[in-house]
């Protein structure tokens, strides 16, 4: 008997979002843009891979029969999600197809069978596996993902470092003009490893985790992949292969000056800055003084801004130009009204990072090298 069964559109529809990121864009291989399906017990299972990344989900349904086949991941979504809202959908495969009834919408996919399907399993040994709050490490991955490379040919870049060490998790992005990391205290590690994940998993894991539950989910790092686990959920994606730059030596340890600012207004002031700043380079200008800062901004057909506002300046009056868009990815990420730069000079790397905050789920810093114009 072919597999067949009866779920809600709601539920199937939540549970092909959280793998449709799996499937392969290329078609290098037609299967890769299909969705695994597999019945068993009242359980259904939906799988997709690139053969980099795969990703796994689970749901009950009403079963008729236990059976397993794979189908277009696109198609499927689009069916489900153009059912209407609540409906209960009965799915039922027969031969080579699918069929899929939605009340007065039937639809019939072609299938191709399972056992061509190219799984992923964990390899190689357990590694190092704990648990770990899924609102602090959807932290980790929010305060770094954005300051990591974009096809750069320092391959290694072009993905997050995990660095799991005796007493602490970190995780660190840099595309060679800036650094972002972030630090979660108390997660001990019997063999502390570094691991650095793909684009691709890293923004797979931040949108299967809620940023407000601190539930523990596993997270498992092994020489060549790692695993999270969440609820009915699993991701296992390969890792990129290199050795990740030692990123202490970039963060500057006795910056002299120090200027703190409200993070409002100083986002305020770059908002409107990056309206007449060059769009190439979106750079904007600091002039700090003791009690004033003021950012200038100009584009090549000599349009310009200039705003000022208040700050707390320990240090010499000095010029310095950062990157716009940088500089407001950073603030995004902080959570404090205040901000704090530690700077060194004009020529020299801006420490960023909140104002000191003890209940801080996750303590962070940003490193931000200054632009010539």
């Amino acid at each position: 008997m072919s597999m067949n069964f009866r779920v809600n559109r709601d539920a199937l529809l939540q549970a092909i979002a959280q793998v449709i990121g799996g499937v392969e864009k290329r078609q290098t291989m037609q299967i890769l843009g299909n969705v695994y399906l597999s019945l068993e017990q009242g359980v259904l299972t939906l799988i997709t891979t690139d053969l980099e990344i795969q990703l796994r989900t689970e749901l009950a349904v009403e079963m008729g029969a236990a059976g397993a086949t794979t189908v277009n991941a696109k198609k499927l979504a689009d069916i489900v999600k153009m059912a209407p809202d609540g409906a209960s959908l009965a799915l039922h495969e027969r031969e080579s197809w699918l069929e899929i009834d939605a009340g007065r919408g039937k639809f019939r996919l072609a299938t191709l069978p399972a056992d061509g399907f190219p799984r992923m399993n964990a390899e190689g040994a357990a590694g190092s596996a704990f648990e770990i709050p899924q609102n602090a490490l959807y932290r980790l991955i929010e305060k770094t993902q954005f300051s990591m490379a974009q096809q750069d040919v320092r391959y290694f870049l072009n993905g997050l470092l995990f660095d799991q060490q005796s007493d602490a998790l970190v995780t660190v992005a840099t595309d060679g003009h800036r650094l972002a990391c972030a630090r979660l205290h108390g997660v001990s590690a019997a063999q502390p490893r570094q691991v650095i994940v793909p684009r691709k998993m890293v923004m797979e894991m931040q949108k299967t985790l809620l940023r407000d539950s601190a539930e523990p989910v596993q997270l498992t790092l092994r020489d060549q992949q790692i695993e999270l686990v969440c609820g009915d959920h699993q991701l296992i994606s390969k890792l990129i292969d290199g050795r990740y730059p030692d990123y202490q030596r970039v963060i500057p340890k006795n910056n002299p000056m120090r200027a703190l600012l409200n993070k409002a207004d100083l986002r305020g002031v770059l908002q409107r800055a990056s309206i007449l700043s060059n769009e190439r380079l979106s750079g904007a200008e600091f002039k700090l003084s003791p009690q004033e800062l003021i950012i200038d901004a100009r584009n090549a057909e000599s349009e310009s801004s200039s705003e000022s506002m208040p700050m707390a300046f320990v240090g010499d009056p000095m010029n310095i130009t950062f990157n716009i868009s940088y500089l407001l990815q950073i603030l995004a990420v902080i959570d404090t009204d205040q901000v704090q730069f530690e700077l060194d000079g004009a020529e020299s790397s801006a420490l960023i990072r909140p104002e000191d905050d003890p209940d801080a789920l996750v303590s962070s810093l940003f490193v931000l090298m200054p632009m010539k114009m």
